[in-house]
């Protein structure tokens, strides 16, 4: 549980003057209680994966040595580990390609789902993101 923090506004005489009333530390003008705000567990979940596909987009990006980078939709199944439990490429690719997007992904380590139930990611891998990121 969250504590308060609690803020206390000394009296000010004249706001332009800058010149505050000497008075006991406890005795303020406006006490304020701010209870800080408790993050979302399923927001910082999603933001780490978020965090974790963007670190290794790089890793897909070797898949297409020759040949331009296109666009690739990929879905894939995390297990409830964390790790990678089925891979799906979405976008017409060469076997080859496809193959190696397949290895790559099922290698890639997540943090664990919230509430331990897989998860079903779907994620376009885009080149022109991933340009501007370099």
């Amino acid at each position: 549980m969250r504590r308060p923090v609690r803020l206390c506004v000394p009296f000010v005489l004249g706001a332009a003057t800058g010149v505050y009333r000497k008075k006991p530390s406890d005795d303020c003008e406006r006490r304020f209680e701010i209870v800080p705000e408790v993050p979302d567990p399923k927001q910082l979940y999603l933001e780490s994966l978020a965090a974790t596909t963007w670190r290794n987009t790089p890793e897909i990006w070797r898949c297409f040595e020759q040949g331009p980078k296109e666009r690739v939709r990929v879905k894939w199944v995390l297990a409830s580990s964390g790790l990678v439990a089925h891979v799906e490429v979405l976008t017409k690719l060469g076997p080859a390609l496809r193959s190696c997007i397949d290895r790559t992904i099922i290698r890639w380590v997540f943090p664990a789902p919230v509430a331990g139930v897989a998860r079903l990611v779907l994620h376009e891998f885009d080149p022109e993101l991933s340009a501007v990121r370099r």
